[in-house]
C-alpha cells in the first residue's frame, strides 16, 4: 500500500469490516460491480470491478456541440496563445483564459465570440499573469492575477467590478482554488517544511464579504514523488526534469467541505474533510499498461539535446508499467472524472482522454470518450464539458461537448 501522510496505517486497513452491498441504481448494479467495506475508523471503501453499471440505454455520450479556434493569424479572436483555464456559466457561454495576451474572451454556446475581459496591464480590470477563474458567491467572475497580486471580478455584462488583494503566495499550472457553495474562496499556498525536508501546501478559506479575509487554513496531503523527477547540470546551471511515467500526485478540491487526492501508482482515490478525516477511499481494478520499447525510443528522442549519458540515466529511471491513470478532475455535482491512461502519447494526441466516471459515492459508472487534452483542466458543469485539444500543428481549440443521457 501507497504510504499517505495522516491516513489510515495497514493496521488500520487490515481491520476491515465487510458490509458489501449489491444495492445500487443502473442497469449493471449488483456485488459483482462494486463492494463496499469500512475501516475501524469510519472510512467507506469502495472497490469498483472494471465492469460499467451503466447499461446501453443509460451510458452517458459526450457529443460535440462547437469547436473554437484557427491556425489563421488574420482571426486573432480565435488565435489561441497559452490557455490557462476555461470554464461556463450559467447560460452556457465559454470563458477562456489566454495568458499569452492576458485576457478572457468570452464565447456563445455556439462559437460566436461576444467580448474579451481584461488585457495586459497593471490597470483596473487588467491582468499581468493570471492563472485561473471561478465564480463568486453573487454569479461574478473572479479571475486571480499573482503578478498583480489580487482578484479582479467581473460580472456576466462584461462590466469590470472590482479587485481584491491576493494576500498570499505560490502558484502552479492548476490554480486549485476556487469557491464552495456557501461562497467562501479556497486557495493552495504553502511554506518550507523542516519535517517534511520540503514544501507543505495548505488550503486557505477565506471569507469574501465585504472585502477578503483569511478565515481557516488547512493542511493538504502529502506525498513523496521525489523520485519522480531528476536533475540535470548544464553549464548554465540546472533544472529539475519529470521522470516520464512516473508517479504524480494530485489533488481537487470538491466544491463543498473536502478534497480528493491521489498518487497515481495504483488506483485508487482517497475524499478527505478539509478538517482532516477521510470519509471514503475509492478503488478499481485496471490492467496495468506496461512501458514499450517504442515508448522508451520516444523519451530518447525527446531528451537527446541533453546527452547521451544524462539521456540513458533518464529512461534507466522509467517504470516498467505506466500509472494507473493520468489526472482527474471533480465536477460540479461531485462525480469524479478520471482521465484513463493512454498506450501511447500518439494515442492521447489522436483521441483524447477518455475518462472514467464515477458518482459521489464512489461507484464506477462507466467511460465517457472526448477529445480534450489532459492540460488545461476540463471543466464539466451539469451536462456540459468544456476543455482543449490540440491538431497535429499543435494549435489550440476550445471543445464544448453535451452530456447525452445525464439528467
Amino acid at each position: 500500500m501507497t504510504r499517505w501522510f495522516r491516513l489510515q496505517t495497514r493496521a488500520a486497513l487490515a481491520a476491515l469490516v465487510s458490509l458489501t452491498t449489491a444495492a445500487c441504481g443502473g442497469a449493471g448494479s449488483g456485488s459483482e460491480h462494486f463492494s463496499v467495506d469500512t475501516l475501524e475508523s469510519g472510512t467507506i471503501v469502495i472497490h469498483n470491478s472494471a465492469a460499467s453499471l451503466w447499461g446501453p440505454e443509460d451510458a452517458w455520450t459526450a457529443v460535440e456541440q462547437v469547436r473554437i479556434g484557427s491556425r489563421d493569424a488574420a482571426d486573432p479572436v480565435v488565435l489561441f496563445g497559452d490557455i490557462w483555464d476555461v470554464t461556463l456559466d450559467e447560460l452556457g457561454r465559454i470563458y477562456v483564459l489566454d495568458r499569452q495576451p492576458r485576457e478572457v474572451r468570452v464565447f456563445a454556446p455556439t462559437g460566436e465570440h461576444i467580448r474579451t475581459l481584461g488585457g495586459a496591464g497593471q490597470g483596473p480590470g487588467e491582468f499581468v499573469n493570471p492563472i485561473g477563474m471561478d465564480w463568486g458567491p453573487e454569479g461574478n467572475l473572479w479571475v486571480v492575477d499573482v503578478r498583480n497580486a489580487r482578484y479582479s471580478v467581473f460580472d456576466t455584462a462584461g462590466n469590470f467590478l472590482d479587485s481584491y488583494p491576493r494576500q498570499i503566495g505560490g502558484w502552479s499550472y492548476n490554480w486549485g482554488g476556487g469557491f464552495d457553495r456557501a461562497g467562501r474562496l479556497y486557495e493552495p499556498s504553502f511554506f518550507r517544511s523542516a519535517a517534511l525536508g520540503g514544501t507543505q501546501r495548505v488550503y486557505i478559506g477565506h471569507s469574501v464579504a465585504g472585502g477578503i479575509v483569511a478565515t481557516d487554513t488547512f493542511e493538504l496531503p502529502y506525498h513523496d514523488v521525489s523520485a519522480s523527477s531528476f536533475r540535470i547540470n548544464t553549464q548554465s546551471g540546472s533544472s529539475i526534469v519529470g521522470i516520464p511515467f512516473s508517479t504524480q500526485f494530485a489533488w481537487r478540491f470538491d466544491g463543498a467541505d473536502g478534497i480528493w487526492f491521489a498518487a497515481n501508482d495504483g488506483y485508487r482515490l482517497y475524499h478527505r474533510r478539509l478538517a482532516g478525516d477521510t470519509v471514503r477511499i475509492l478503488e478499481r481494478d485496471y490492467d496495468p499498461l506496461p512501458v514499450g520499447n517504442d515508448d522508451r525510443e520516444a523519451v530518447r528522442d525527446r531528451f537527446t539535446r541533453f546527452g547521451e549519458q544524462v539521456t540513458n540515466e533518464i529512461i534507466a529511471r522509467i517504470p516498467d508499467v505506466k500509472p494507473a491513470f493520468e489526472s482527474f478532475v471533480v465536477d460540479d455535482q461531485g462525480y469524479v472524472w478520471v482521465m484513463q491512461t493512454s498506450a501511447t502519447e500518439q494515442d492521447l494526441s489522436v483521441r483524447g482522454i477518455r475518462f472514467d466516471v464515477f458518482d459521489p459515492e464512489g461507484r464506477y459508472l462507466g467511460a465517457v470518450q472526448t477529445d480534450v487534452g489532459r492540460m488545461p483542466a476540463p471543466r464539466i458543469i451539469g451536462n456540459q464539458l468544456v476543455g482543449v485539444t490540440r491538431d497535429e500543428y499543435d494549435t489550440p481549440y476550445v471543445v464544448l461537448y453535451h452530456i447525452e443521457e445525464r439528467s
